[in-house]
């Protein structure tokens, strides 16, 4: 049977077990919590996934000028935070900019991977049809909703670089007290260890370049 393809929601968190507690939390599961509702995402609610389906393969032959890898990236997008809500008011990212397609051709489904992850991301298009595309949207709304997994503990103790990864950790809850308040901090940190964690503070969207291990597979690179 064919692995599945789970959808994830940037307005929702998704339940997975909690690791024993890196994080000094109790909880194993996770609920949505109520909020403010808020208009539609313009960086889409997009597929992510942990692991790599078997989609066809889709010859990529270049990659959106602006999610291209560059020392001196066109935008600043921290992968740790929502881009619905940190990159709307970008000037660099208009709506137009945000529906093109992130490839050329376009494709349907691009898989992205990272020399800290030993996950692949399976980004799909947030449309449907014959004709539907990964947009620029869709890549960096669903890089970020597949960072915000959960950890198992299975796959945080075969790591070599735990305390690297605990450190990021930390400073990543921290940072949410510092600026969104002490109740804000609590609650990111009972939330445990995420993906996001394993890049191990190194938050900075460099760009997409291509990568030998597939037609429509590409690699996504990260810096301090």
């Amino acid at each position: 049977m064919a692995p599945k393809t789970v959808r994830f929601s940037t307005e929702l968190q998704t339940v997975l077990p909690l690791p024993p507690s890196p994080a000094g939390s109790n909880s194993s599961t996770l609920s949505a919590s109520p909020g403010i509702l808020t208009p539609p995402n313009p960086f889409s609610p997009l597929a992510g996934s942990p692991m790599q389906t078997d989609n066809a393969s889709f010859k990529i032959d270049d990659i959106h000028s602006i999610l291209r890898l560059r020392s001196r990236p066109k935008f600043h997008f921290d992968v740790s935070r929502n881009p619905a809500t940190t990159l709307s008011l970008a000037q660099e990212l208009s709506a137009d900019i945000r529906a093109e397609p992130a490839t050329v051709p376009p494709v349907p489904v691009i898989i992205l991977v990272s020399k800290y992850l030993p996950w692949a991301v399976d980004v799909q298009s947030s449309s449907e049809g014959e004709d539907a595309y990964v947009s620029v949207a869709d890549v960096l709304g669903g890089l970020h909703c597949a960072l915000r997994i959960r950890v198992t503990d299975a796959e945080f103790q075969i790591q070599v670089n735990k305390e690297e990864i605990m450190a990021a950790f930390e400073a990543r809850w921290r940072r949410v007290a510092e600026e969104e308040g002490a109740l804000a901090g609590e609650s990111e940190r009972e939330k445990g260890l995420m993906r996001v964690d394993f890049l191990r503070g190194n938050l900075k969207f460099v760009g997409l370049s291509t990568e030998k291990l597939g037609k429509n597979v590409l690699r996504f690179s990260v810096r301090p």
